[in-house]
């Protein structure tokens, strides 16, 4: 385990005196749309990109859906196969190998032929903080399929079957379980533990980042986000997709390619980071020379030991020699 690491090289993108508030904001406005991005391309979420299964037969489609595999690689399509399409249905288009299709986008979305679904153009700094909010309330309503909660982590609950179900009842939001008998979660638990259900059993809470726990279900930690300040609602999304992003990226296959390992000198496996913010994943190589001038991840770090490392991270984070993988702005208000 990597217990100690420090910054060989600090590639420096802006002079210190540029790390403007409005600098910072754009960044954090950027990381919460390359995070929503990432989590797109790599899962499939058919009720926010509105792959209605009827709808899609009254248009033509004979199959279900499937993620698009060029441009950003965010949407989801079905082949046009039989007649029924109209502009009503949504975006027609032809795919690299010459197939007609029809491009899914999540609502308020662009839909574009050759890029797939991307953010539309935004007047201001509010529109566009709203639309990547909405997004993440999205995620929250319908992403839970890749957050995995560690059968192991149950047991420490003491979660009746070490299983946890979604809760359909107030809020709608996080997982619970039955604690099994009257004895105590392990201080490993951090489940909320103040509740009972409609049969007098105690039930545990489990919440995502970003909210707090009640009998109601989960809470979102900003009470009303139309009235909060841009910055306090940047900051719940970014707690929010950190979040997401750390318990789904096992799943969702959020890791480097071969060719990122080859291309960057790698001379071991890659491993999880499990330190710090227990985001991405690191390898260690033998020489900086050996990296390519494809290897997108310069910053060299070392372990306790002296064996110099790199670190490879989600879209929107940076490679962080103390914590793995960081946030740009956090690493400027450091300098």
């Amino acid at each position: 385990m990597i217990t100690i690491l420090f910054l060989l090289a600090v590639p420096l993108c802006f002079a210190q005196d540029e790390v403007t508030a409005d600098t910072i904001e754009r960044e954090k406005l950027a990381f919460i749309e390359r995070s929503i991005m990432q989590i797109y391309e790599k899962g499939d979420f058919p009720e926010i990109f509105l792959a209605e299964l009827s709808t899609l037969q009254q248009c033509g489609c004979t199959h279900g859906t499937q993620s698009i595999y060029w441009g950003a690689k965010v949407g989801m399509m079905c082949k046009l196969r039989k007649s029924g399409f109209d502009e009503s249905c949504g975006q027609r288009c032809t795919t690299p190998k010459g197939e007609e299709i029809l491009l899914l986008c999540p609502q308020n979305w662009s839909s574009d032929c050759f890029r797939g679904c991307v953010p539309p153009p935004f007047d201001s700094v509010d529109d566009r903080t709203k639309f990547l909010l909405d997004n993440v309330q999205a995620l929250l309503q319908y992403g839970h399929d890749y957050l995995l909660i560690k059968s192991e982590y149950l047991e420490t609950c003491k979660c009746k079957d070490r299983q946890a179900k979604l809760i359909n009842y107030g809020t709608k939001l996080g997982f619970e379980c039955v604690v099994e008998g009257e004895e105590e979660p392990t201080a490993e638990c951090g489940g909320f533990q103040e509740c009972k259900n409609d049969q007098d059993e105690r039930v545990m809470i489990f919440c995502p980042a970003g909210h707090q726990a009640t009998c109601a279900g989960c809470e979102a930690t900003i009470k009303d986000p139309s009235i909060d300040t841009n910055d306090v609602r940047h900051e719940w999304a970014i707690q929010v997709l950190t979040g997401y992003i750390r318990e789904s990226q096992s799943i969702l296959d959020i890791t480097p390619t071969h060719e990122d390992a080859w291309q960057c000198g790698c001379r071991s496996p890659l491993q999880r980071i499990d330190y710090g913010s227990r985001i991405g994943h690191f390898c260690n190589i033998d020489d900086a020379a050996d990296m390519t001038n494809e290897c997108n991840h310069k910053l060299v770090c070392a372990d306790a030991n002296g064996k110099e490392l790199l670190h490879f991270c989600p879209s929107g984070f940076v490679a962080d020699c103390e914590r793995g993988c960081g946030y740009w702005w956090a690493q400027k208000e450091e300098l």
